[in-house]
This record gives structure tokens, sequence and C-alpha cells, in this order.
């Protein structure tokens, strides 16, 4: 029997709408079913480990999956963080992908960047980012 490869995938917070409101962790559920049609098993990371919890998983997980969402906060990247349209903006989370991006690559893991995954991934290796692509670069294509 082969052992499936754990592929570690980046969550984020979103607040319920309920009665007594809640912070869930998340993901959508695209994601992992690529990972298992992939043949891989996906493992959730929450937000808010602290570094040694995450740096104490790294090791355990075969690959690393840093999905869309929101946008990384400017400051990271020398952006304006009064631009009208950065919206979703998690520290915590800019945080937490920041360190697996960087952990990851020390130890030559695997590592599958979407969207948001690939800006955040860009910022760790000292690049910058426009905050609104369509509107500091009109003639740039919508890609959501």
């Amino acid at each position: 029997m082969t052992t499936r490869p754990l592929i570690g995938c980046a969550t984020y917070r979103k607040s319920a709408d309920q009665q007594h409101p809640i912070d869930v962790y998340g993901l959508m559920p695209v994601y992992t079913e690529a990972v298992l049609a992939a043949g891989g098993l996906p493992v959730l990371i929450p937000l808010g480990l602290q570094k040694s919890d995450l740096q104490a998983l790294l090791p355990r997980l075969d690959g690393i999956l840093l999905p869309g969402g929101g946008d990384v906060e400017p400051a990271r990247y020398g952006g304006d963080n009064s631009h009208p349209l950065v919206h979703d903006v998690n520290v915590q989370r800019d945080e937490a992908e920041l360190l697996l991006i960087h952990e990851a690559l020390q130890a030559q893991k695997p590592l599958l960047a979407i969207c948001r995954g690939l800006q955040i991934l860009n910022v760790a290796l000292g690049g910058s980012l426009w905050a609104d692509v369509q509107s500091e670069m009109p003639p740039a294509d919508a890609h959501d």
C-alpha cells in the first residue's frame, strides 16, 4: 500500500453571520477536491498557530498549497494601505503564509501558489505588487 502525500493547505478566516457570530477557518472545496483528485491528502492549516507549531508541522507535510483569496497587506511590499480597492487583508494569514513559504523553500518542499498565493510568494521573495491591477494597469485582463 502506498502512502498518499500530505499536502498542507493554507486557510483563511471568515466570520459566519449567525445569531452568535463566530469565526471559521476555511478553504474553498475546489482546492481540497483537486488535491484528492491528484492523489494527495489535504491537511488544512488553521490560522493562529505559533511559529514553532508551523515549523513542527512542515516536516510532516509533503507539499504546500497557497490558495487564492483576499489581498496581501500592502505595507508588506511597500504599497499604499489606503488604496480604496484593497480588501480582505488578513495580517495573520500573511504571516503564516510567509513563514510557510520560507520554511518550504529552505526544506525544498513542493509549493503550489495560486492567485493570491502567487502574490504572497512574490512578496516573500522580495517582489512588489500593484494594489489593484485593473486601476493601476487598465489594459490588464480581468481574471476573476
